[in-house]
């Protein structure tokens, strides 16, 4: 009792013994959101408690028996305290670099602003799954539209993807990564009004804790927020007593769900920020979505929706949008037509009883 009340909110809920304040909720789409670092911090008491327990074999004051047992008791306890240590470190870790990420996101976007202003004119996106990643070809029209020539491109990406190649104008581009922005350098600066297109090549799994950088801690919760955005809050005025965490970007090896805030795709200019409102530019941009998701997987996304050849999935908006979402699941799809209208509803297996009538 004294640990739910006291001690549940410190260190990303560390030392929730009762694991009351712990994300367990169940979801039929992915599952239980974060079970690693869950099963880590479950494993810290299991492995203290099982070091405790067997210190107490190793005191000399027990009862007379083999010389041997103690000796033996006392290493088993040290490795069991070892892990519970390790367990512990991991745990809090993970958490603690993704404050550290945001902290520093706010802090490089601060310290390049003004940009220039360039807009994304048309996108053109190749999307191939590879385990829990994805491997990218992005093709984006850019239009500069502000009053001065533009020496460098700036886009924002997220961390957790690698850039292996910039190219533009028939040639490679240099660039540069800090962290989430990508800097291109043009062979020429793009004069106002001018438009270029540029292929961006990345792969890697999106990291969601650099999602919402602009969130304070007092709204993610502190220290008592999972490290990870409050999706629900049934908690009482002035009583934190329950609150629902989910994970932001899901990446398994049979679902991944990649939404614009991801930044899975790069967008030019700065994440979105209180503290600068003026470089916050939500452009309208056409999209060309191809998606090859992993076998037995299906694709999902905005626009009109067409087969490859060769399995894919690729998705065509009928009108500009400010960003594109794309899941991948082994979704069961239900198609509905009313009139010239098409209506597909996508769910896992399992949900089956949602659509009985």
């Amino acid at each position: 009792v004294l640990s739910s009340v006291f001690t549940a909110d410190r260190a990303y809920h560390l030392f929730d013994i009762t694991a009351f304040r712990l994300p367990l909720f169940f979801s039929s789409v992915d599952g239980f959101s974060f079970p690693v670092l869950v099963a880590s911090q479950r494993l810290l008491f299991l492995a203290a408690g099982l070091a405790m327990i067997l210190a107490t074999a190793a005191f000399p004051s027990r009862p007379p028996g083999r010389r041997s047992a103690p000796a033996a008791a006392g290493a088993v306890a040290f490795l069991a305290l070892a892990l519970s240590v390790f367990a512990a470190a991991g745990y809090a870790g993970y958490f603690h670099e993704g404050a550290k990420m945001r902290e520093r996101i706010r802090e490089i976007s601060g310290g390049i602003r003004p940009v220039p202003r360039l807009a994304p004119v048309e996108y053109a996106i190749d999307v191939d799954q590879e385990g829990r990643g994805v491997v990218c070809v992005v093709s984006v029209v850019v239009e500069n539209r502000s009053d001065e020539p533009v020496e460098v491109y700036v886009f924002t990406l997220n961390p957790g993807l690698e850039v292996s190649s910039v190219s533009g104008r028939g040639r490679t581009m240099a660039f540069e990564r800090d962290l989430h922005l990508l800097k291109v350098l043009p062979p020429a600066a793009l004069g106002p009004g001018e438009r270029d297109t540029i292929e961006v090549r990345y792969a890697g799994i999106v990291d969601g804790r650099a999602m919402f950088s602009d969130v304070p801690g007092e709204v993610r919760g502190g220290d008592s927020s999972f490290g990870e955005m409050v999706f629900a809050d049934m908690s009482l005025p002035g009583l934190d007593m329950f609150r629902v965490k989910r994970d932001l970007a899901p990446a398994r090896y049979d679902y991944i769900l990649l939404v614009p805030d991801a930044m899975w795709y790069p967008v030019p200019g700065l994440p979105y920020d209180p503290c600068f409102p003026g470089e916050d530019h939500r452009d309208f941009s056409r999209f060309r979505l191809r998606v090859r998701p992993g076998e037995g997987l299906k694709a999902v996304s905005q626009g009109k929706q067409t087969a490859g050849e060769d399995g894919s999935f690729c998705f065509e908006p009928e009108h500009p949008l400010k960003g594109i979402t794309l899941a991948i699941g082994d979704f069961t799809v239900r198609t509905l037509t009313a009139g010239k209208t098409q209506y597909q509803l996508c769910s896992k297996p399992g949900s089956e009883d949602l659509f009985r009538t």
